[in-house]
């Protein structure tokens, strides 16, 4: 999936690399939010529904975008986001599921941003978007079984998470800067699609998480 996106992408880069009238590079510092839901079944038993848990970490990511202008004070920016580190998105424990540390790596988003000039240093813009990225599970510690704590499971499951994104936010235009051409503030919520594993001890489980993230960025325009 991350190639589809980045073939997508490129492709869209060089048709309008004809039409663009600027090219923006950026950093990105965001706050984020990743609240998760999820069930686990064990054979012969019935369905364990889990409460929504919560995890905050930050997200520093850089992003490159081709930007066009219409004839107005519409203009359409299509762009491409990457988190290149990895990032702890939380622990389960306890009860009906088991101890593991979830590590989100290779976060990459694929986006387009309708962007509309209030004025000459005010721009409001939108995001559509989607997201793909590799959740890891490590340090499991804990299996639960039926009744009582079975033995740990050996198994360090790799999963895909996809979703849309959808986001709005507004750029201010730097005028005493040579460093970047204006910052943004941006708020997005990313809705992966739900993951499911069945581990080494026969155990299945289900997980929904949405992520919303506040950013702060720096754009520079060429």
């Amino acid at each position: 999936m991350k190639n589809i996106i980045a073939i997508i992408l490129g492709g869209l880069f060089l048709f309008t690399s004809v039409f663009a009238d600027s090219t923006n590079v950026g950093i990105k510092l965001g706050a984020s939010t990743i609240a998760a839901t999820g069930t686990s079944t064990t054979s012969g038993a019935a369905k364990v529904t889990h409460a929504e848990k919560e995890a905050n970490f930050s997200l520093p990511s850089i992003f490159v975008e081709r930007q066009f202008d219409t004839s107005g004070a519409f203009s359409l920016a299509i762009g491409l986001d990457l988190v290149p580190m990895s990032a702890e998105v939380g622990k389960l424990g306890g009860g009906n599921g088991f101890d593991a540390t979830l590590t989100a790596e290779d976060l990459i988003t694929g986006y387009i941003s309708p962007m509309y000039a209030v004025n000459d240093k005010t721009t409001v813009y939108g995001k559509l978007g989607y997201s793909h990225a590799d959740l890891e599970f490590t340090d499991i510690k804990r299996q639960a079984s039926t009744g009582a704590k079975g033995p740990a499971s050996t198994d360090k499951p790799s999963k895909a998470l996809m979703g849309p994104v959808f986001g709005i936010g507004i750029q201010m235009k730097s005028e005493s800067s040579n460093l970047f051409s204006a910052v943004r503030l941006e708020a997005s919520r990313t809705t992966f699609d739900q993951v499911t594993h069945t581990n080494s001890n026969a155990k299945k489980l289900t997980a929904d998480a949405d992520m919303d993230v506040i950013s702060f960025q720096l754009v520079k325009s060429f």
